[in-house]
């Protein structure tokens, strides 16, 4: 995921653009445009769509978990009372959780940065979810920005296929009567 880089997710959860205010509106047609070149390109959501599948589908494993848990482990200046049990607690628990290896090593990773102390099994557990649940949200996001690309596509498309309409004419007072003429 890191070769992809940052993505700014804001222009995705854009309201539906509507093709007459495109046509009305030059500032709305611009803004479409640059929303639309914000959303990552089709190739770039397969991307991420394969790396999420393929780090969700994964079943849970004790070697990987075990590996992601003791360099955590290892970069934390104090070390549990009984190194061995709290170890060998912990990888059974995640992998009887379910969760994924990739899943263990961004919660281990993200730890890594964040804890001062060796975190307790529940504070890796609730990472682990959090981590999962967010890749479950990436995976439904890449979704929804394929929405929203086409309905911008769509909109931007149909404005430019039909002219800006004509202003309407105000009606102009009569001189003579003063009632408005059309």
């Amino acid at each position: 995921m890191t070769e992809i880089g940052p993505i700014d997710w804001c222009a995705v959860a854009l309201s539906n653009p509507y093709a007459s205010v495109l046509r009305s509106d030059r500032a709305a047609m611009n803004d479409a445009r640059r929303d639309l070149a914000a959303i990552p390109s089709e190739a770039t959501l397969d991307r991420i769509s394969a790396v999420v599948e393929a780090a969700l589908s994964q079943l849970p494993d004790k070697a990987p978990t075990a590996a992601a848990v003791a360099v955590l482990f290892d970069t934390m200046p104090r070390q549990p009372a009984n190194p061995a049990t709290y170890l060998n607690a912990l990888c059974f628990d995640l992998v009887e959780l379910g969760f994924q290896p990739a899943v263990v090593a961004a919660a281990c990773q993200e730890l890594r940065r964040t804890a001062t102390f060796v975190p307790v099994i529940s504070e890796l557990i609730a990472a682990c979810r959090t981590v999962q649940e967010r890749y479950v949200s990436l995976q439904r996001l890449t979704a929804h920005a394929r929405e929203a690309r086409a309905r911008l596509k769509t909109a931007i498309i149909e404005a430019e296929r039909e002219p800006p309409p004509k202003p309407k004419r105000r009606p102009q007072p009569d001189a003579e009567s003063g009632e408005a003429e059309w």
